[in-house]
């Protein structure tokens, strides 16, 4: 024998708003250059150039491809001052910014992406433009 219960009132469901902490955003880079870099220079050359006015936070790194976590209000500061960056440990670098996402799993996806498209040398891959 089964009984039901029905509620009169059901639970009210509270959605999570993010007013207090605000959003945040992943940006993914990649870092053109003939030499593979560690984790700390680079995170030492993207707080230099992110400065004390940008906020940001180094996440991840690992094959030349790192991720920054920022404010969406900053977002476009700092894909701007990954663009700057032009030196890494006293080495000249090219630095791209590839991809921003709101989660950090698919900036990781987009960046694994990126790096086997580069491997299997498709020039028509190789734009950032062909990951978003």
């Amino acid at each position: 024998m089964v009984f039901y219960i029905e509620l009169a009132n059901p639970l009210p469901v509270r959605m999570v708003v993010k007013e207090k902490r605000g959003r945040y955003r992943y940006v993914g880079f990649y870092i053109e250059s003939t030499t593979e870099f560690s984790r700390s220079p680079v995170k030492r050359a993207v707080y230099w150039v992110l400065g004390r006015n940008i906020r940001g936070l180094f996440t991840h790194f690992e094959n030349n491809r790192g991720i920054v976590k920022c404010p969406l209000a900053d977002m476009n500061m700092v894909v701007k001052a990954l663009r700057s960056m032009n030196r890494v440990g006293g080495k000249e670098v090219r630095t791209t910014p590839l991809t921003s996402s709101g989660t950090i799993k698919q900036v990781k996806l987009r960046l694994k992406t990126h790096e086997a498209q580069l491997k299997l040398n498709a020039p028509e891959l190789n734009t950032p433009e062909a990951l978003f």
